[in-house]
């Protein structure tokens, strides 16, 4: 693959999400699926996920809510 166009897993995930979010497929409120969900619809590994989530995190896109989940932000 040429230099540049390398993507981790985790940015693909969060792009995807976040674009989810934008388009107001998801929107203030609502729950994401949980972790195991997602880690299946993007087969990747539980730790990818919570990366992806930690970037959407450190935009103000979401926010995570102990014992509940996380929720897209208003």
């Amino acid at each position: 693959m040429p230099t540049g166009q390398y993507r981790r897993r985790w940015e693909a995930v969060a792009d995807d999400l976040r674009e989810k979010i934008k388009s107001g497929r998801w929107q203030a409120g609502d729950r994401l699926p949980p972790i195991s969900q997602l880690r299946e619809t993007y087969a990747v590994s539980p730790g990818t996920i919570k990366t992806a989530i930690s970037a959407l995190s450190d935009e103000g896109l979401v926010r995570g809510v102990a014992g509940s989940g996380i929720y897209v932000n208003g």
